[in-house]
């Protein structure tokens, strides 16, 4: 099971959150009239019902609503992203003196789909997916961030299986895997089943004093002047004709730091 830190991290597949994710698309029109055509937050006791498998970060996307949009305190204003100004500070990660706060053993079947470099890959321990981990010299360990990657830890995999070959992709300002707001929030790169394909990033924007915690899902970064800015959006709680999730209008944030 992946240990995260306290602060939110990106969004990695566990088979439970993905189930979490499915029951809410899969809601069927009387569930939608029961709760005024919006899903109410998981509860305690619902998330631990799921299997014992979310990471910490993940029982707090389901328990304020994240999976639906819905956040478990009424919201009586968003919070305003930043105007585009500044530069946004790019960094590439990297796994020297990487600090491991758990040790595995694992293996890795292909490359990273959040961070889609040569060096970077997508990795099991048990039934727990970690994406990206990142080979260490010698490619008998795979380091695999937690949290803020700017604390340069996470969980170390020592490898049971020779590593896969990838693409000899360089890290790209195209592929960022994770990326902060400016206006505050953190965002990661969801390797799922995705709500649009256009908004691949889950992000968590935390609580003011008018408006409670939010979840919302962003279009990769994109270059604004000097910055870059993403659109992000909550789920919507009215749904497609086909009974498909569907975003609420895009909001343009500013990123503050993005790591490839």
């Amino acid at each position: 099971m992946q240990r995260l830190g306290t602060r939110p991290g990106w969004l990695r597949t566990a088979a439970s959150f993905a189930m979490a994710l499915g029951m809410v698309a899969a809601a069927t029109t009387p569930a939608l009239a029961a709760t005024g055509g919006s899903f109410p937050a998981y509860s305690a006791a619902q998330v631990a019902a799921l299997g014992g498998t979310l990471a910490p970060w993940q029982v707090q996307w389901l328990e304020s609503g994240g999976a639906s949009g819905v956040p478990s305190r009424a919201a009586t204003a968003a919070s305003a992203p930043a105007a585009p100004s500044g530069t946004t500070e790019v960094t590439t990660f990297t796994a020297t003196g990487f600090q491991a706060t758990d040790t595995e053993s694992g293996s890795c079947w292909t490359g990273s789909i959040a961070a889609p470099r040569a060096d970077a890959y997508r990795c099991t321990v048990g039934n727990a997916i970690h994406d990206p981990c990142f080979a260490l010299a010698g490619n008998q360990q795979v380091a695999c961030p937690s949290g803020d990657p700017a604390d340069h830890q996470g969980t170390l995999i020592t490898l049971t299986a020779a590593l896969p070959t990838t693409s000899p992709a360089a890290p790209s300002p195209d592929h960022p895997w994770y990326f902060t707001l400016a206006g505050g929030g953190t965002c990661g790169a969801m390797t799922g089943t995705l709500v649009s394909p256009d908004h691949p990033f889950g992000c968590l924007i935390p609580a003011t004093v008018s408006s409670a915690q939010q979840s919302l899902y962003c279009a990769a970064p994109a270059k604004s002047g000097d910055a870059y800015t993403a659109k992000c959006a909550a789920l919507s709680k009215d749904r497609a004709p086909n009974g498909a999730p569907r975003l609420n209008a895009d909001t343009t944030y500013t990123v503050a730091q993005m790591w490839l």
